[in-house]
């Protein structure tokens, strides 16, 4: 049985701005606008993740183009928890790479992606999402 305390939350912030042009740009992508309010998307992510888990168990995997940027935005977040990619190879190898950074602190670890750049509204709903998503892993290790 995983121990629930090992859970990892990943933000996977290293979008190249190219989608949600005009707004978005190299050096200002969607997860670095402030498209509702005041905060940035990713911070809005990482809002919705520290009312579940130490800043400690967030990471973050970005371009490191955008490392001083994000490192501002989002403060709380240890420094040892960003993984700044030299430059993007798209999802599957983000998430690989995170993985073998969370496996070297806890190799029973569960791991949570995020994408930095999407609107979820109703944070209870995500919070009864991600503790639903807890119990399952408990019962039975899954991807």
């Amino acid at each position: 049985m995983k121990n629930m305390n090992s859970m990892y939350h990943v933000i996977l912030a290293g979008g190249s701005g190219s989608r949600f042009w005009p707004k978005s740009r190299k050096d200002t992508p969607k997860q670095l606008l402030k498209i509702l309010g005041d905060d940035s998307m990713i911070r809005l992510t990482y809002s919705r993740l520290e009312k579940i888990s130490h800043a400690d168990h967030i990471l973050v995997v970005a371009s490191k183009n955008l490392s001083k940027q994000i490192l501002k935005d989002i403060p709380e977040i240890p420094e040892e928890n960003y993984i700044f990619e030299p430059s993007g190879k798209n999802t599957a190898p983000a998430i690989g790479l995170a993985a073998l950074h969370i496996i070297k602190r806890d190799s029973d670890a569960v791991m949570g992606v995020y994408p930095a750049d999407h609107l979820i509204v109703g944070d209870s709903k995500f919070q009864k999402i991600i503790s639903n998503a807890r119990k399952v892993v408990e019962k039975k290790s899954a991807l």
